[in-house]
């Protein structure tokens, strides 16, 4: 039986995508990181932190369905990419992501809980952490207020 390629590097228009996307946070992937896009029912984009394990991923996803790998990087959403936590927690944990936002006391509990914050300092998209510099989400402040657009919480919230 064969199996259609699922995982391909991303297109030119991917890539242009994910590299705005990124550039919001002020983040950089690590020059031998390696992106491929999952195509299943909806394109996910996954991190390789080298090039020989996007090799082995590629080669094996002609043969087999490969549903994950590497770092999770993302998903497309028609035309929108939306960058996963997962490849924004480990940009900022190796200081490749610059553009982050403090929270603390109850607004740590308020932002997991899903709801917006105020007041914030700043515009744009950027990474919430905590006092001790956990990731909690990516937020967006526009005029004082910390939009939550997605957070740590809501992947209980969702059931799993």
């Amino acid at each position: 039986m064969q199996i259609a390629e699922n995982l391909k590097p991303p297109s030119e228009w991917e890539q242009q995508r994910i590299d705005d996307e990124l550039s919001k946070l002020q983040a950089t992937l690590p020059q031998s990181y390696v992106l491929l896009v999952h195509h299943m029912a909806y394109r996910e984009v996954l991190a390789f932190p080298t090039e020989q394990l996007a090799d082995i991923a590629l080669t094996i996803s002609k043969t087999h369905n490969i549903y994950f790998g590497g770092i999770f990087a993302g998903s497309f959403r028609g035309d929108k990419f939306r960058l996963a936590l997962d490849l924004a927690d480990h940009l900022y944990r190796g200081g490749r992501l610059k553009r982050t936002f403090t929270l603390q006391g109850k607004a740590v509990e308020s932002f997991l809980y899903g709801r917006n914050v105020a007041p914030c300092q700043g515009e744009g998209i950027m990474l919430i952490v905590d006092r001790k510099g956990e990731v909690l989400g990516l937020g967006e402040c526009r005029r004082g207020i910390l939009k939550n657009l997605i957070d740590k919480g809501w992947y209980i919230r969702r059931g799993g």
